[in-house]
Formats: C-alpha cells, sequence, structure tokens
C-alpha cells in the first residue's frame, strides 16, 4: 500500500514537471513565424542565392540546373505575398541584377498604400539610379503607392528633357498611371508638339487614357496653330468618351454640313474639316453625308455606306462639288441624319454626327429641342465644329449640343480659313 501510495506521488509530480515544461517552453519559445512572412523570408533568401553567380554564369548555370527559377520569377512571387513582402523588395531595389530592381520596384507598385514604406528608397532609386529603366518603374511605382507628389514633376521634367528615349518613356509611364497622371495635363498636351513622332503619339496616348479630365484640354488643343496637335487631340479624344465608364467605336458617322450662304467665304475650309475626317475612316467604319441650305441634300445614296477607297472617294467628288446657298435651317437635316443612323447595324454599336456650322440658327431653342427628342435615348454622340467668328451666342448653342450629346466642341478660327 505504501508502494502504491509513492507510485501515485511520484507519478502526480512527473504530470506537474511536465506541465510546467510544456508551459516554460510555451511561455519562453519565440512566437510562430506566419506563414506568408516565413514564405518571403525563403523567397529573398533565393533571390539572394541567384543574385550571387557573376552574370557570365548565367547561362552555364540554366544549362546545368534546368529546374532552377528566373530571378524576376520569384520576385513576382514575393510580391504576391503582399505586405510581408515589402520589407525584401525594398532590399531587392539593392539587387546586383539590374532586372530583378526593376521588378522589384513593379511589385512595390502593385501593392499600392500598403508598401508605404517603400517611399524612401524609391524616391531615392528614381533621382540617383544609373538605370533609367529602374528610375521610370520607381517613378510609377511612387505614384501608385500613393506618394505621386515628388514623382509627378520628375516625369514631367523628362517630358522636356533632350534624350527622346527620356521623353518617350515619361509619356508611356503617365500613359500606365491613367487617371493618376491628371496633374501632368499641361505638360502632356505639350508633348504633342514633340518633334519625335513616337513622344507624341505615347503622349495623346496617355491623354487618352486620363479619360475625361483630360477633355477640356484637348478640346482647346483642337484650336492649335499646329496641324500635328490638332491630330493627336481629334484622336485622344476620338478615345474618350465622357461620362461613361469605357469608350465606345464609332462605327456609323454622319456628317451634318452647313451650305448656307452664311458660309460662302468658309465652305472652302469646311470641305478640307470634312474631307480629312472622311479620310481617316476605316472600312470597318460607315458613313453619310448631308448638306443643308434651303433643304438638305443626301451624298450619293441616302443610306450607309461602307468606308471603302471608292466610297471615299465618291464622297470627296460630292463634297468638292458644293456650292454655298440657302438658309442655315439645320433640323430638316438633322431629322435626315438620324433618321439614317436608324438603318445602322444594332450589332455594332456607336453612332456619330459631326456638326459643321457657322452656328447662325434662326431658332437656337428650337435646334436644341429637336435634338433632345431625337437623341432622347443617347444613342449618338454629337461633334461640334463651329467655323468662322465666335459669337457668344453660337458658341453656347454648339457647345450645349455637344456637352448634352457627349461629343466635343471644336472652334476654326476665320484667321484658319484660306
Amino acid at each position: 500500500m505504501k508502494l502504491g501510495k509513492k507510485l501515485l506521488i511520484i507519478a502526480i509530480l512527473a504530470i506537474g514537471m511536465a506541465d510546467l515544461i510544456i508551459i516554460a517552453v510555451c511561455f519562453f519559445s519565440p512566437p510562430r513565424e506566419p506563414p506568408a512572412e516565413r514564405r518571403a523570408r525563403r523567397l529573398w533568401a533565393e533571390i539572394r542565392e541567384l543574385g550571387q553567380i557573376e552574370t557570365f554564369l548565367i547561362e552555364i548555370r540554366f544549362k546545368s540546373r534546368p529546374d532552377r527559377r528566373h530571378e524576376c520569377t520569384v520576385v513576382r512571387e514575393l510580391g504576391a505575398l503582399g505586405p510581408p513582402a515589402v520589407p525584401y523588395l525594398i532590399r531587392a531595389l539593392d539587387h546586383g541584377m539590374g532586372h530583378v530592381r526593376e521588378w522589384a520596384a513593379v511589385e512595390l507598385g502593385n501593392l499600392g498604400p500598403e508598401a508605404g514604406a517603400a517611399a524612401p528608397k524609391l524616391l531615392d532609386v528614381m533621382k540617383h539610379d544609373h538605370d533609367d529603366y529602374l528610375r521610370l518603374a520607381a517613378a510609377e511605382a511612387l505614384v501608385r503607392i500613393g506618394r505621386g507628389g515628388a514623382a509627378l514633376p520628375v516625369l514631367a521634367k523628362r517630358l522636356r528633357s533632350s534624350d527622346e528615349f527620356d521623353r518617350s518613356a515619361a509619356a508611356r509611364v503617365l500613359g500606365n498611371l491613367g487617371p493618376l497622371a491628371e496633374p501632368v495635363i499641361p505638360e502632356l498636351i505639350g508633348a504633342l508638339e514633340d518633334v519625335d513622332r513616337e513622344v507624341r503619339d505615347k503622349a495623346s496616348d496617355a491623354l487618352a487614357r486620363i479619360g475625361p479630365p483630360a477633355v477640356p484640354a484637348l478640346v482647346k488643343a483642337l484650336e492649335h496653330r499646329d496641324s500635328t496637335v490638332r491630330e493627336h487631340a481629334t484622336w485622344a479624344l476620338g478615345q474618350i468618351r465622357p461620362g461613361a465608364a469605357a469608350a465606345t467605336p464609332a462605327y456609323h458617322l454622319v456628317y451634318v454640313i452647313d451650305r448656307s450662304g452664311s458660309m460662302v467665304d468658309r465652305l472652302h475650309r469646311v470641305k478640307i474639316e470634312v474631307l480629312s475626317s472622311i479620310g481617316r475612316l476605316k472600312e470597318s467604319q460607315d458613313f453619310h453625308g448631308v448638306f443643308y441650305g434651303m433643304s438638305p441634300e443626301g451624298g450619293p445614296a441616302e443610306r450607309l455606306l461602307p468606308a471603302t477607297e471608292e466610297n471615299k472617294l465618291k464622297a470627296v467628288g460630292f463634297v468638292r462639288g458644293f456650292r454655298a446657298k440657302g438658309q442655315t435651317d439645320p433640323v430638316p437635316a438633322l431629322k435626315r441624319a438620324f433618321g439614317v443612323l436608324g438603318q445602322a447595324d444594332p450589332k455594332r454599336p456607336g453612332k456619330l454626327i459631326y456638326l459643321v456650322t457657322d452656328g447662325v440658327f434662326p431658332d437656337n431653342e428650337k435646334v436644341l429641342k429637336v435634338i433632345r427628342r431625337l437623341n432622347a435615348g443617347k444613342d449618338a454622340h454629337i461633334h461640334t465644329v463651329l467655323v468662322g467668328k465666335r459669337h457668344p451666342v453660337a458658341v453656347k448653342v454648339m457647345k450645349t449640343i455637344a456637352s448634352e450629346n457627349g461629343g466635343y466642341f471644336k472652334h476654326v478660327e476665320d484667321e484658319d480659313i484660306e
């Protein structure tokens, strides 16, 4: 019996000691590392290991170890882990391989505000690194994480660089930023005058990606003395549908053109505007023209025609033959335009009317009411082109028509008319 008691006491003491040991281990042991942070640390170790191999041995490495992964793949996996990856991505900005540094900047930008701790390092890289691509990637990352106050001025300055690569790359990065690049709209408008076509193309693309905030500046650019600027501004506006989430291609176009007596000194310029637009049409589009004076007169056929070279040449001959006469009442012509657009293939959305006139209407309110009724569903956009004197009343009605129907307003000065 005594032996049993002793064994019981020993067992109790042993259990107690075991519990104490467990408690001590739990209390004094370091906390377990979260899985994401543990994987981030391992990926960083892999990046460091890969970076230790000299450049001239890279090809041998992949031949001898086909299972080895490319550094950029590992950096992308690291970025996919989210915030736990930030400290390692910051360290990767000092990696020995340029493409690793660039991808680290890209991944930090993809993390957005969660990568705020990387801002000082990215700012240092953007200002001082010798790698042009990395500097631009760092600038883009700064904007994406919400610290673009320092980056956007740098990108704007690069748009004025003497190096065409710098200018083109800066415009490309600003395009990638979309609406975030809104503060740099004036500089991008200026870049539309660049001597290098690629820079101009990238700048117009960036303005189009900024979207509706760029519309006022682009509309103003339509009055620029340089035809190249006007061309790129027109293209950018064509990609933007103010107030809409996405741009709808204009597959069906009708030109409503004023040929009244008041246009006698301006019809030549009107023809140039219209013929220039027709010339840019693609075969996937169709079009129709309505000239109005005493009564509206349509093109060779009262229907939409495919924009083939043959049909465009016929339209050119038709437009060239017109003379100015009659009164400026656009209502019958507008009714015909909407009637022609009613024949458009519903499977291909995107209807557009170009209204080209001096804006001298006999009844402005009637014109506005008719358009509101005919386009009640906003199925068509209307771009307005005011030719001649900038009379306040004409400007107001033309701008109203454009703004109410998702279009833009353009003014062609008398001085531009030859």
